[in-house]
């Protein structure tokens, strides 16, 4: 059978998040926001602030009210009820906002190393 574009992605994050240079970045990010490396897990109030502050670079248009509102249903669905976000999935999330981000901001008839960004 074919690979659903959905299934296709996961399998792009799942390789993103696994490449050196992105691991790098993903630890940056985590000691930033966590702070001790040894605590595996993110909480609402961190997960919330972090995305507060990327919004607000990322969309020009921010609105705060909106903005909080989207975090938490981003909180509602990366942490699946329960009390904290493991550090697997919060960069799994991270990834894949970065991949949303990218494809919004490319056109769809532009290629990345000989492939569409909508293949």
């Amino acid at each position: 059978g074919s690979v659903t574009e959905s299934q296709a992605a996961m399998v792009a994050i799942e390789h993103l998040q696994h490449d050196s240079l992105v691991g790098d970045a993903l630890q940056q990010f985590w000691e930033a926001i966590v702070g001790d490396d040894t605590k595996m897990k993110i909480h609402k109030a961190q997960y919330v602030s972090f995305y507060l502050r990327v919004a607000k670079i990322l969309d020009k248009n921010y609105d705060k009210t909106l903005a909080l509102s989207h975090a938490e249903e981003e909180w509602a669905r990366d942490a699946n009820g329960q009390p904290s976000l493991l550090r697997y999935a919060f960069e799994r999330a991270l990834v894949e906002l970065a991949m949303l981000s990218i494809s919004d901001a490319v056109p769809q008839s532009s290629s990345v190393a000989g492939q569409s960004i909508s293949e």
